[in-house]
């Protein structure tokens, strides 16, 4: 082993943490003040408190949201509207998308009393309410006691989202209203399309007599969006309408309806917003099956969401930490992604990483902790499936989009995290047929890891692990432990499978790499594991690159914390120089 030595990257748990954060964004936090809603009746005592809602109490208004679907998603902001957001498509990662491509940018709407002929723009919210199956905007009372709410929720399996308001007349005299709804259109691809040669395009838009409705297509593309207010006869298109200003090729249509309200009584509008990434047909029937179905639709959501709370149940004498507990399930669920023709599974994280990870393993072991096996399966399903088709040789993908299209075929250890996720799913389920059905992707994996990642034939895999630093591409301790774990694991499950051969050199291979950590990465005179295991080359490679990556914020945005980890990683540099080649 000459010339290869241990070494630390970092000088403490915060400082490796540091440089790992922030790898994908969540759009949402726990940070409000629970706020009891409404009484669900149908629900018991343990879910009704999540399943009434969180309430931002008229703050936050600028933070964002998601109308959450495992086929189709909202996102915005909590005053109502639909800023133009996200940075990994700058400023197209909100609004409505249906993967693999986006619909529209938003929606924006106004009311008139016709007999006073005032007018009010539903333009910023008094109150947000987050249901785990919907969102609530409150605008309160406009137009002399007319109190107008807006509720929408995206059916799961569904390719559309549904959008109701309503308007609860508390005044002496009846209203007559003309309500005014404008869509900006945004059919584009997902991010990294371009690679597979898929490219935006202008869009199109046309007024639907027969159905009172909207379609939209980008013109060089099967991509469809169509919208409209179900049951409303009277919808009339309105000619040349207000451009409304948001990035992307998508155009503005706006549409017309008239209602009203009788003195103490409550008047709805219900759009409905679908989709096609494929046939206008398709969009249309979508459209129209939510119309007629969205009631029962949305019961079915708030069931769905209350056997999800009801899983995996605790009691806590800290109830705030209980409530947590829960959200933590719901915000899970919220990231679940399914496309046709990829697969469905857990996503990255909302707004910029809708998509699927093979760092995504981690999360799963919490998901079957807590009882969610199935989607657990299904995500490591779509991983091995779409690593097949991008490698081929057991090599798990870091990043796959919703069309398909890899942007890194796969940190090393992604490979042997995949692995060993396999092994606790079966300790958890005792599942044979999926224990079956992953061992030889288990076996491919770790021949990969141990003959083409494995060059000096030390049983350390090399490459990349879970921190993402530049440089850092050398024998981790990560990767070494999780290559490890997943010997381990997959000796197990050879054992279950009747192939005592193949469990016994595994397990050998395990007990001989658990002994190999524990010699040449421990650090005596720092009393912890070394980072990686690497030449002099190495690690002067990942310090430059840990310089590197703090910088690409620009020197304009540094932070006093960044400065002080440059210095740090400097220093470390020097003290890498001045080792023995």
């Amino acid at each position: 082993m000459s010339g290869r030595i241990p070494l630390n990257l970092t000088n403490s748990a915060s400082e490796s943490a540091s440089m790992n954060s922030a790898i994908r964004s969540a759009l949402l936090s726990l940070v409000f003040a629970l706020t009891i809603v409404q009484s669900l009746r149908s629900q018991n005592d343990y879910a009704t408190p999540i399943l009434a809602g969180i309430s931002n109490h008229g703050e936050n208004k600028v933070q964002p949201y998601v109308t959450a679907g495992d086929r189709a998603y909202l996102i915005g902001t909590q005053d109502g509207n639909f800023p133009d957001m996200g940075e990994h498509v700058p400023g197209e990662m909100g609004g409505l998308w249906l993967h693999p491509i986006k619909l529209i940018d938003g929606f924006w709407a106004t009311v008139t009393d016709v007999a006073t002929n005032r007018e009010f723009a539903l333009s910023e919210s008094a109150e947000f309410v987050n249901y785990p199956f919907g969102n609530r905007f409150r605008y309160g009372a406009v137009l002399d006691s007319l109190e107008i709410e807006r509720f929408q929720f995206s059916p799961d399996g569904q390719e559309g989202v549904i959008v109701q308001y309503s308007f609860k007349n508390a005044g002496a005299r009846k209203k007559r209203l003309r309500f005014y709804f404008s869509v900006k259109t945004d059919l584009r691809p997902v991010w990294f399309s371009e690679r597979l040669g898929i490219t935006d395009a202008q869009d199109s838009v046309a007024w639907q007599e027969s159905n009172h409705l909207f379609i939209a297509q980008d013109v060089a593309n099967s991509w469809f969006s169509v919208w409209g207010a179900a049951h409303a006869a009277d919808a009339e298109p309105i000619a040349n309408p207000q451009p409304i200003h948001t990035s992307g090729r998508g155009v503005t249509a706006a549409s017309r309806y008239s209602l009203s309200v009788d003195p103490q009584s409550t008047s709805t509008l219900t759009f409905v917003i679908a989709g096609s990434a494929t046939d206008e047909n398709a969009a249309v029937n979508t459209y129209k099956y939510l119309a007629k179905h969205h009631a029962s639709l949305l019961e079915k959501k708030k069931r769905h969401y209350a056997s999800i709370i009801e899983r995996a149940r605790i009691r806590i004498p800290d109830h705030r930490l209980q409530e947590v507990y829960n959200w933590v399930k719901v915000n899970t669920e919220w990231l679940v992604r399914e496309v046709p023709g990829i697969g469905r599974g857990l996503g990255g994280g909302l707004m910029e990483y809708p998509w699927w990870f093979g760092t995504e393993t981690y999360s799963l072991q919490a998901l079957i902790a807590s009882g969610d096996f199935d989607l657990a399966k299904q995500t490591l399903r779509l991983l091995r499936n779409q690593s097949m088709k991008a490698n081929g040789n057991g090599r798990i993908v870091h990043e796959v989009t919703t069309k398909g299209a890899v942007s890194n075929p796969g940190n090393t250890q992604e490979t042997a995290q995949f692995i060993l996720t396999v092994g606790k799913l079966f300790d958890w389920t005792g599942d044979l047929d999926f224990a079956k059905e992953m061992y030889p992707a288990m076996k491919l994996g770790l021949n990969w890891l141990l003959t083409d990642m494995d060059q000096n034939n030390d049983l350390f895999p090399e490459g990349y692990g879970i921190m993402e630093v530049y440089g850092l591409n050398a024998e981790l301790i990560d990767v070494a432990v999780y290559t490890q774990q997943a010997l381990r694991a997959t000796a197990r499950i050879a054992g279950i499978l009747n192939e005592p051969g193949a469990a016994q050199r595994y397990q050998q291979l395990a007990s001989q790499l658990e002994v190999k950590i524990n010699e040449d990465f421990w650090l005596d005179e720092e009393g912890s594991y070394a980072d990686f295991y690497g030449t002099k080359a190495q690690a002067i490679s990942a310090a430059e690159g840990a310089i590197r990556q703090i910088e690409l914020k620009g020197a304009n945005n540094l932070t006093q914390r960044d400065k002080e980890l440059i210095r740090y990683y400097e220093h470390l540099k020097l003290k890498f120089s001045a080792l023995p080649a």
